[in-house]
Formats: structure tokens, sequence, C-alpha cells
């Protein structure tokens, strides 16, 4: 047995200090609060203070008391993940709109120190699974809540603010309501829901108890129904990569892949039929980003806002290449260098909204240039390279966690092409899925 769970069992259940118990639930506890953006809920509707910062100082305090275990700063990604962080700084210094900047480098700057946090508290087997555990177990919570809501058609009652909706574009002229959960847009909530697919399609996989199997499976089925409500185009893509990822990656019996592919033909098969018209519209739509010789008649207003915001960073990015023009700047720079570019969706732009790339790496380049490109490529290699790590270490001593850091890779790679049409608007779930790839990487076979 290694020394990571030895030692996991021993702060779990030994000792009886208020640390000790803290230590024993602060995992989950924290994992759901960050996942379920509970503490933004319970401020926005219920009227109280932020828990998230009662419950991230109480732990740190519980995390400082083990400092003596501690050796995370030593690991290239926590380097990366804060060197990220100070090149946002530094750029704040040419932003021509310090208001933006310091708002967006304070979401950073969270979102790295929960990191720290998450890391420091999963420092055994006990306490990553604790955090796996309480991943699924929202995803799947939050899939019932989206299911609930349509299946009743009341679509006001959100849920104490666990289920919003929006009123958006499905198709042509069609609107209804988009499920966007905790986070409040439809297509940044099925970026959050992409994240534990893969991990619980794989850990039902590998698992050879059939109750476990059950439970894993419900919660993939329950996201993947969440997630198609949405009606996010681009998670739709992420989808169909980790669908292709997960069969090339893993060696499994082709019978239980079999039977997890028609679990959630049948799973999306039902869902289309609830509404066939919207759904399976909206996601044909995709074709028009997909070259074409012939241009559609009616095209979809919101890929020509796109393509005229995602040609604004590039114009940004090319004259300011090597710093860009500040962290959160895009929006302040927008009308300086839209003018450079041609599109017809100009229209359909309001000179007074906040604008945003809707492209992860066009925003960074724009805003933080090469240097903030090649930063975030290296916090990005140093991920993949953990839980590859973690995976080859695993493979043959502890199956669980070798498909929990092949599932998280196949996470990361579904939240990077989603992000081929989002920016980064809340980085702690990205830092999340870090998190959970440094945690796997400092425990012992």
């Amino acid at each position: 047995m290694s020394s990571g769970v030895v030692g996991g069992r021993q702060s779990a259940v030994g000792g009886g200090t208020g640390a000790d118990r803290l230590l024993a639930i602060g995992v989950p506890l924290l994992v759901v609060f960050l996942y379920l953006n509970l503490s933004e809920a319970l401020v926005r509707y219920h009227n109280f203070p932020s828990l998230l910062k009662l419950v991230v100082v109480g732990l740190a305090f519980a995390a400082w008391l083990e400092r003596e275990r501690i050796d995370v700063p030593r690991q290239p990604l926590t380097l990366f993940v804060f060197a990220f962080v100070f090149v946002a700084f530094v750029s704040t210094a040419w932003a021509r709109d310090l208001e933006i900047a310091d708002v967006r480098l304070l979401a950073l700057a969270k979102a790295a120190a929960l990191f720290a946090l998450a890391t420091l508290l999963m420092r055994d087997r006990t306490r990553v699974m604790q955090g796996i555990v309480a991943l699924v177990a929202s995803s799947f919570f939050l899939g019932v809540l989206v299911i609930v809501q349509h299946l009743t058609g009341d679509f006001d009652n959100e849920m104490g603010g666990l289920a919003r909706t929006k009123d958006a574009h499905i198709y042509g002229e069609l609107f209804r309501p988009r499920a966007a959960g905790p986070v409040g847009d439809p297509n940044f909530f099925a970026l959050v829901l992409l994240i534990p697919l893969p991990i619980a399609i794989l850990l039902a996989l590998q698992s050879k108890n059939m109750r476990k199997r059950v439970l894993w499976l419900s919660a993939a089925s329950m996201n993947l129904v969440a997630l198609l409500f949405t009606y996010s185009r681009g998670a739709l893509v992420a989808l169909a990569v980790m669908g292709v990822a997960i069969l090339q990656t893993l060696h499994v019996r082709w019978t239980r892949t079999l039977g997890v592919v028609a679990i959630a033909g049948i799973v999306l098969l039902g869902t289309l039929m609830l509404f066939p018209s919207t759904l399976a519209k909206r996601f044909v739509t995709i074709e028009q980003v997909l070259p074409s010789a012939d241009a559609p008649l009616r095209p979809d207003s919101s890929f020509q806002e796109r393509r005229l915001l995602m040609n604004v960073a590039w114009v940004m990015f090319a004259a300011n290449p090597i710093a860009g023009v500040g962290i959160g700047n895009y929006t302040a720079r927008f009308d300086e260098y839209v003018g450079a570019t041609s599109s017809a969706a100009r229209q359909y732009e309001d000179p007074s909204d906040l604008h945003y790339p809707h492209n992860l790496y066009l925003e960074i380049a724009a805003e933080t240039g090469l240097i903030g490109l090649v930063v975030f490529a290296g916090m990005l290699i140093a991920c993949w390279r953990a839980l590859s790590d973690a995976r080859r270490r695993f493979r043959d001593c502890d199956r669980t966690l070798a498909v929990i850091a092949v599932g998280l890779q196949i996470a990361l790679t579904g939240f990077l092409v989603g992000s081929i049409f989002l920016h980064l608007a809340t980085p702690r779930y990205l830092f999340l899925l870090f998190a959970f790839a440094a945690s796997l990487q400092r425990l012992e076979p």
C-alpha cells in the first residue's frame, strides 16, 4: 500500500482535532463549491455572504497545519500557473482600461489560489478520489436539475441559481430557453459539463462492480442530456473529439465500449425525440462554419459575429505581437481595431457592448502576446505531462487512478477544443482540472 494512502487514512480518521475533521471533508466541499458556483448562487439568490471565502480561509488554515508534507512548488505545472498569472499582472502596466484589467487579473489570481489550495488538500489517494466523486456527482446533480426543468417546462424556476436559463437563438427565427446552469451562459455551461463526462464514462468501463458501473453511467447520462440542452454547437464538436479519444486511447474490451456507445446513443436519440425540431436543426447549422463553396441562404448571425470578433483579435495581435494590449483589454481596444477588418457582422455589434474574442487562444494572443501564449502553452504541456506520468506510474498498480488520469487528459482535450469557440471567462474550472493533474503527479504508487 502506498504511503499516500496510509497518510490519507491517518488524516481522515486519525486524530480528533477540528482541522482533521475539516480536512476529511475539505476536498469534496471545495470541489462542490467550485463546480456548482455555489457561493455566487447563494449571494445572488439568497443574499448570503460569500461562503466560498469562508470555506477557503478555513481549508487554507487546515492545510497550513500540514505544511511539512507539502512539496507542490517544485512541480512545473504549479510554476507555469503562477507564471501565467504574473504575465497577466505585468500586462496591466500597458492596459488602457485598468478597471477591466484588474477584474480579469483578480479572476485569474483567485483561480490560481484555488488551484494551489485544492492541490495542497489532495495529497493522497483518498482525497483525490473524494474530489473526483464530488466532481462527477456535482455534474449529475446539475443534469437532474436541467432535465426536471425541461420536463416541467418551468423555466422561471432557476433552482436557486443552479439551473439558470437563457432565452437565446436556436436557428432561423426561433428562440427558446437554453440551459445555462450556475454560470449563467449556455456555451460556458456546456464547456463546464465536458470536464467530468469522460471521467465518468471511463470509470464505468473499468469498474468490475455493477452497482458502481451503473452509478458512473447514470452520472454520464445526466451530464450528456444536460449538455445537449445547452444547444452548444462548439461543445458538440468537442464531444465528438472526446468520443474518438476515448475509443483510441483506451485498451478496453469492445463489448464494454460498444455498451457505453449504445447507451449514449439511446440517451441522445431519446433527447432528440423530445425536441426533434430544435436540437437537430440547431446542431445542423454547424455546417456553416465548415469550408464550403456555397454560402448559406440565411447565414447564422452568431457565426458572423464570431468571425468578426476573432478577426479583430487577430488584427490586435498582429499589431501588438510581443506583449499584447493588456489582460482584459480586448474590449477596451475593440473599436480601435475593428475598422481594419471587413465583416457584414458589424451591424450586429453594439458599440456600447463589452466584446470578447470567442476564442481562448486569440484572446491570450491579443491581450498578452507571444509571451502569454508561450507561458500558456507551457502550462498545458506541463498539465499533459503530469497526467501522462500519473497514467504510466499507476497503470500496473492502481488501475482506477490510471483511468482517471486518462479521463482528465480527454477532458482537457475537450475543454481546449471547446475553447476554440469561447474565451476564458471562467478560469477556475480549467485550473480545477490542473489541480487534479498536479495532485495525481504528487501521489506515490
